[in-house]
């Protein structure tokens, strides 16, 4: 059931918007994308985990040209996985917070561009934390928060679709990876690699 709630609100998400200023001379925009995949995570003392990853982001967005653009926002991840251990099963589930400050670059493809769908690039460096890390069994659960800061690089690959003067709809791409791991007493983890689609 949980799994259904928050897949339909991560659908939800999706259906967002990437809009402008109705005020044509405005340069500034906002952005709310949902995202899903996967990551493998790199923890003390275990092998690699894969683990399945969705999330919600929010973005401010400056343009400084017709081709590159600035963005500031924050995004929230849950990222979970089953797994065996001594023989039961067990759960392990994780929350992140992500701030990632980026830039956009819209590439133009000969001398004529189209009115109705741009093709971007997106370079982002960020610092994440795990709010919540939890690890549950039919008889026992721990529960770790609010781990140290850890910083990381994504990038991204997007069609964007010009619906209105004012709104736009994108789909693509992601992957991000953290550069330092996040550290809590003896506890050190790390996203090795993510794959993920959005939709904003």
């Amino acid at each position: 059931m949980k799994k259904i709630i928050l897949t339909s609100l991560l659908l939800a998400s999706s259906f967002c918007v990437n809009a402008q200023d109705t005020d044509q001379s405005s340069k500034w925009g906002y952005s709310v994308a949902g995202k899903f995949g996967s990551a493998r995570l790199e923890s003390t003392g275990a092998v690699d985990t894969k683990m399945d990853l969705s999330g919600t982001d929010f973005s401010v967005q400056y343009d400084h040209s017709k081709s590159v653009s600035f963005k500031v926002g924050f995004g929230m991840y849950n990222a979970e996985t089953n797994l065996t251990y001594n023989g039961a099963y067990a759960l392990f589930e994780q929350r992140m917070l992500q701030i990632p400050v980026g830039i956009i670059w819209r590439p133009s493809f000969g001398e004529k561009k189209s009115e109705w769908v741009d093709f971007s690039l997106g370079l982002d460096i960020y610092g994440k934390t795990i709010t919540k890390s939890k690890f549950s069994t039919v008889d026992d659960s721990q529960t770790v928060r609010n781990f140290d800061w850890n910083v990381g690089t994504a990038v991204s690959m997007y069609l964007d679709f010009h619906v209105l003067k004012s709104l736009d709809v994108s789909a693509g791409i992601e992957s991000f990876s953290d550069l330092s791991k996040n550290k809590k007493e003896d506890v050190k983890q790390k996203i090795v690699s993510s794959n993920l689609l959005s939709f904003k």
